[in-house]
């Protein structure tokens, strides 16, 4: 099975950019009209719902498919066990310190906002609504695809570098426009049918799913498969790694109507479109990041390295900075711009301040310092896609 360069930079650059996209993201879900948030929405603007929306559609989706394609690439050089073990390390330890350090203080900065709520105690740090893991809920399913993983390996150990006859492989590329269609279409009977009755069967506050994610892991999972089946089918890798028009419209037209529908909460029919648009993201993302950055590169480097940490500390950071927002008025756009700016800036400082401490490192980025340098920064911080 031929084995991609160890270091792949347009996924890299696609991979540290969806993380990052959800600094806007979640900024804009403080601006929606008529939306409720972790803090009260005080200006809003119809367009913030929409951009909040169309990111929503494909990144996590986009992110779960390059999780699965790092991972089978990974698995394919080291033993199931091994590499476990890495990602443990790499997702387990920040997912843990981070439920303990940043996730307390976040939910104290909201509720320090919100009319009504008089927690005390252990309640004040981790409200019993379902909402303990925060936006750190994307590790603990990762955690639960790449266990499988591993496990599925183990038990059959030609898993690990099995892949798709040549033949099929070659075929499959030479139709990759149906490829994708057809593959479109099925993922979004999956989430439609599968993930509509998992929706249905376990609520959001609940403990399946507030608590275990149960339904996001439901959601991730054929994204998951799909990155790993691309790793193992090198022709099809090539014709996906090239940008499409024909996918780009798909995937536009399919992301309005996914948008309308989450807009007027017509679920069933937002479930089906955006899973079929966020297959269509990822594959014109890694088309276009393969146009315009194949070659290395000192920033898509710096963004992928600090991606993780970035994404661990942002949310505090933005509500902070939405509740100073408070005593100004000076537009939602503006307010908007400035906030997200300044939330990355802030936490990409974070990061290169705990790149240079081994112990924060590892505590943050789950990267062990090298044996005999033990305070020696390093600059590869892993992330959980990357990890997979």
């Amino acid at each position: 099975m031929p084995v991609p360069p160890a270091r792949e930079h347009h996924w890299d650059a696609v991979r540290g950019s969806l993380m990052l996209l959800i600094v806007p993201y979640h900024v804009a879900l403080a601006y929606r009209p008529g939306r409720e948030w972790m803090v009260p929405v005080r200006e809003s603007d119809p367009l913030m719902t929409v951009i909040a929306e169309v990111i929503h559609v494909f990144q996590m989706p986009a992110f779960f498919l390059l999780a699965g394609y790092f991972s089978a690439l990974l698995l394919a050089r080291r033993d199931a066990r091994s590499w476990l073990h890495g990602r443990l390390l790499r997702i387990g330890v920040p997912l843990v310190v981070s439920l303990v350090t940043i996730v307390p203080v976040l939910n104290l900065l909201a509720a320090s906002v919100r009319g009504g709520e008089h927690l005390t105690g252990l309640q004040a740090l981790y409200p019993t609504n379902g909402t303990v893991l925060r936006h750190l809920w994307f590790m603990v399913v990762l955690l639960y695809l790449q266990s499988l993983t591993a496990l599925a390996c183990t038990l059959h150990p030609p898993l690990r570098t099995l892949s798709v006859p040549q033949r099929w492989d070659e075929q499959a590329a030479k139709r990759f426009t149906l490829l994708f269609i057809v593959a479109g279409i099925g993922i979004a009977a999956y989430c439609g049918l599968v993930l509509g009755l998992a929706r249905t069967t376990m609520s959001e506050t609940g403990i399946l799913q507030g608590l275990f994610r149960l339904a996001d892991f439901v959601a991730a999972l054929p994204f998951y498969v799909v990155g790993m089946a691309l790793h193992r089918a090198p022709a099809v890798r090539a014709a996906f790694d090239r940008p499409r028009i024909v996918v780009m419209v798909l995937t536009l037209l399919a992301t309005g109507v996914a948008v309308y529908a989450d807009h007027y909460q017509v679920w069933p029919m937002e479930r089906v479109f955006g899973a079929f648009a966020a297959l269509g993201w990822a594959q014109s993302l890694v088309g276009l990041a393969r146009t315009f950055f194949h070659r290395e590169s000192a920033a898509i480097r710096i963004v992928a390295d600090s991606s993780l940490v970035i994404y661990l500390f942002h949310l505090p950071i933005a509500i902070a900075l939405t509740i100073l927002g408070y005593r100004v008025q000076w537009g939602v756009w503006v307010e908007w711009s400035l906030i997200s700016a300044a939330t990355f800036l802030a936490a990409f400082a974070i990061w290169l301040a705990i790149r240079r401490v081994p112990v924060l490192n590892f505590l943050f980025s789950g990267v062990v310092p090298p044996r005999g340098e033990p305070n020696a920064p390093r600059l590869a911080v892993a992330q959980p896609e990357k990890a997979a």
